[in-house]
């Protein structure tokens, strides 16, 4: 393609998108292959697919291409970033503020992708500070092929950093114990997987000193990232122990758990927002398309897209092919077209790391198997609410 951005067309194909009927029609996006058109049939296959055309036209200096790929690279890491897709889809709801359709679909994913949160151990050095007029902490922080240990693999590969290849390998993430991801479920209570909580448990961390990070986060700037006062939690005092047998479903019926929440900050500038995902009640059907919200790896936050449902093992578990790493723990799993959330990761099958000729590490998912991710269904966990 060349380098020569055509923005009339582009605006004419995002116009044409938001133009369509209620239920997003893939062939409409100019896609002849069929496993891409199952990818975008859905709601949130027509947000992406909005913010991938939204993009260049942000960036004009961007190859379309490039443009495209920042969200998304469909044939290798099936996660893109969702500070972009929010910035490009606000963008979109700016120009388009009467489109009903596009806002209400655009509101259900910024309400679940600010109710995601990044659990941790209160960093020793973190500062209060002041960002254009927004009070923030900064947290110190490294970029993530620094701080990835990868001898938990392989002792071999001891003192390795990931490859620069990977879009995120320079993504900065808090200097800090880093358990996993969850989600709230109402304004106080975040759900996550069990066995994250178990390891703040395990690591001997204070209850007083867990943290829960909400939202996206800025990535690092001069070694330290930043978070807006409003986005920080920690424990309820309510709450005892980090992880409570009554607010938790263990063995064969799941892996997840609930812990109450509240504000670290009593006094704020901007309030703390009550937001929190929407549990589905419908039962769970075999190549249901799904989404997933979550810090694997502990970078800023991700977005998996094109996954579906493989098998369901009674109500309790499901396995899908979603493009999670480590850190993704406890991240929601959320329904395409409903955007409800209908379940908790839990592990990952088949994670390939080697190391390559340049003395790098290369990190991903096998999905040539199925079964690929193991996950919790939320209703045996919405029960013991």
């Amino acid at each position: 393609m060349s380098d020569t951005l055509n923005t009339a067309a582009l605006q004419r194909n995002l116009n044409h998108l938001l133009d369509l009927p209620d239920s997003p029609h893939a062939q409409s996006f100019g896609l002849e292959d069929e496993t891409l058109m199952e990818a975008f049939n859905n709601s949130i296959g027509f947000l992406v697919k909005a913010a991938e055309w939204q993009s260049p036209l942000i960036e004009p200096l961007m190859n379309v291409d490039v443009a495209a790929n920042r969200l998304f690279t469909l044939d290798n890491d099936k996660r893109g970033e969702v500070g972009h897709m929010l910035s490009y889809l606000k963008a979109i709801k700016r120009a388009h503020p009467n489109h009903e359709k596009f806002g209400k679909l655009y509101e259900r994913f910024k309400t679940n992708a600010e109710a995601v949160v990044l659990i941790l151990a209160e960093p020793e050095d973190w500062e209060l500070s002041s960002f254009e007029g927004k009070a923030e902490i900064t947290i110190p922080s490294r970029p993530c092929r620094e701080l990835v240990d990868f001898s938990v693999y392989d002792p071999a590969f001891e003192g390795l950093m990931l490859c620069p290849e990977a879009f995120y390998s320079s993504d900065h993430i808090p200097d800090a114990d880093i358990f996993g991801s969850g989600c709230f479920i109402s304004p106080n209570r975040v759900a996550t997987a069990a066995h994250v909580l178990e390891a703040a448990e395990e690591m001997k961390t204070d209850p007083r000193k867990l943290l829960f990070i909400r939202g996206h986060y800025d990535d690092g700037k001069n070694q330290r990232v930043r978070v807006n006062t409003n986005q920080i939690y920690r424990l309820s005092r309510k709450q005892k122990k980090i992880l409570e047998d009554s607010q938790a479903v263990y063995g064969q019926k799941g892996d997840s758990a609930w812990v109450e929440v509240e504000p670290y900050f009593k006094n704020t500038p901007e309030p703390y927002p009550e937001v929190h995902c929407d549990i589905s009640t419908t039962p769970l059907q075999k190549g249901q398309r799904l989404y997933a919200l979550g810090h694997g790896l502990a970078v800023p936050m991700k977005l998996s897209f094109d996954v579906e449902v493989e098998e369901i093992i009674g109500p309790y578990w499901l396995h899908s092919d979603m493009h999670v790493f480590p850190g993704n723990s406890g991240s929601p799993i959320f329904d395409a077209n409903s955007q409800q959330l209908i379940g908790i990761v839990n592990g990952i099958h088949a994670l390939n790391v080697r190391k390559t000729a340049t003395n790098c590490i290369e990190l991903d998912i096998d999905l040539r198997e199925k079964l690929s991710i193991l996950s919790s269904q939320i209703t045996p966990l919405s029960e013991t609410f």
